[in-house]
Formats: structure tokens, C-alpha cells, sequence
């Protein structure tokens, strides 16, 4: 599955093509990191956060509607109406897949990680 965000890309593309700072690092993220992943779909976005929880790495998941104001300005909100409901509940089914993978690769790197270092000790001996 391609995402919207490489991981640790610390800057979002906004619907005008324009490189700016990820607007929900200041809402959610008091670490400042960058989501992980996110996944988009239409004007919804799910933004995917790697959490650091003693030996293991726990993801949680924002998401926000953006919208064009009276200005012509794109906002986000948190709010959503009844045509928003299907596709919101669509993104957080593909975050929720993405956060899977993305544990299945840590588990994978975990492993391999150990065997490294059993390798390490039979070599040593």
C-alpha cells in the first residue's frame, strides 16, 4: 500500500502542492516527531504515530477533514458530517491495516536482531 508521507518526512504536502510543517505534530505529538504514515482519503486524513512505550513501539492515530474557508484558505477540523462518516471510517480501516504492517515489520526486525546476535555469540566461542 503506497502512503501520502514517507516515514519520518517532516513536512506535509498540503492540496495546493505546498511544502509546510504537519500542522497535527502540534496537537498530538509533544515530542515534536513526525507521523510515521498517514493515509488520505478525499479531504480526510489519518496521520499515524510511533509511540516509544517501554520495549516496544505502541501506534496511535489522528485524523482530520480539511476544508477550503471563505478565503480560500485551507483549515482542518475534527468535526465531521453525515457524507464524511463512510470515508472517515474507510481511512481508520486502512491506518488500522498500515499500523499491522508496520508492527509485523517491527516484530520482523526484532527477530532479525536476535539473530544477529545469537550468530555474534556462536562466532565468539
Amino acid at each position: 500500500m503506497a502512503s501520502h508521507f514517507p516515514v519520518n518526512r517532516f513536512e506535509r504536502i498540503d492540496f495546493n502542492n505546498q511544502r509546510k510543517d504537519y500542522d497535527m505534530n502540534q496537537q498530538t505529538n509533544t515530542s515534536n516527531n513526525p507521523p510515521v504514515d498517514s493515509v488520505q482519503l478525499g479531504a480526510i486524513r489519518c496521520a499515524i504515530w510511533a509511540n516509544q512505550h517501554k520495549d516496544r513501539v505502541r501506534y496511535s492515530v489522528t485524523m482530520e477533514r480539511r476544508y477550503r474557508d471563505e478565503n480560500g484558505d485551507w483549515q482542518s477540523t475534527h468535526s465531521y458530517g453525515r457524507d464524511d462518516l463512510l470515508r472517515a471510517g474507510k481511512a481508520l480501516d486502512l491506518a488500522e491495516t498500515r499500523i499491522l504492517e508496520l508492527e509485523e515489520r517491527d516484530r520482523q526486525a526484532a527477530r532479525d536482531a536476535a539473530a544477529q546476535v545469537q550468530q555474534h555469540a556462536g562466532n565468539a566461542r
